[in-house]
């Protein structure tokens, strides 16, 4: 949670709701660096027995993941971001899949706040969900998905992007990886989102996994 007081409070008192909590989870935040309240507005939940806080200096998300995953102690993780919107039921549904020992990595499905029939991202899910009945989505959304732990591999911290390593560090591994339709996020309008900068952004990211993980 970098800067996230705008959005912080609601999500941690989503995961901790009676009705998305699930007994003996842990709740790891971590602030790395954060310059705004967020560090304030996450303190208190400092007394919750559930919640472990974590302060850090500014490192980066790739960074935080591969120094605090080895700490979490269940055999299920759940990677959340903070900003967008997480519909009820959505961490229960992603890890209803794990009876099936072949599934890796489970990840939430991305739709548009004002979600209409004809958004881009419409179409990638339905392209993702085809995919499922014989092999895996190429598509995992790292503002929340699943990972048994024991598949989780330290980031290369090069990378900008978490997700996209995800998906092919699962197929090496001769892992699934699927989408649950029922597990949603709501965020900003996909041409919103896309400005200029994060399309650099993105093919910058793109360029390097290309180049640093070529096998």
């Amino acid at each position: 949670v970098y800067n996230g007081e705008k959005y912080i409070e609601q999500r941690i008192h989503y995961f901790l709701h009676p009705d998305e909590w699930i007994n003996g989870s842990e709740l790891i935040i971590i602030s790395p660096g954060s310059t705004d309240n967020t560090n304030q507005i996450i303190n208190q939940f400092k007394d919750d027995s559930r919640v472990q806080i974590i302060i850090e200096k500014k490192i980066t998300k790739i960074q935080c993941l591969n120094k605090y995953v080895p700490l979490a102690k269940n055999e299920l993780l759940i990677l959340s971001d903070f900003r967008q919107k997480v519909r009820s039921g959505s961490v229960k549904n992603l890890i209803r899949h794990f009876q099936d020992p072949e599934i890796a990595v489970v990840s939430s499905t991305l739709l548009d706040q004002n979600n209409t029939n004809f958004s881009f991202r419409n179409v990638l899910n339905k392209m993702a969900f085809n995919k499922l009945t014989y092999g895996s989505s190429l598509n995992v959304f790292g503002a929340l998905y699943a990972q048994r732990k024991k598949y989780f591999t330290s980031f290369p911290e090069n990378l900008l992007f978490d997700d996209l390593f995800v998906v092919a560090n699962t197929l090496r591994q001769k892992k699934r990886l699927i989408q649950d339709k029922e597990a949603i996020i709501e965020d900003l309008s996909f041409e919103n989102y896309y400005q200029k900068e994060r399309i650099e952004r993105l093919a910058r990211g793109l360029l390097i996994l290309i180049s640093s993980q070529k096998q």
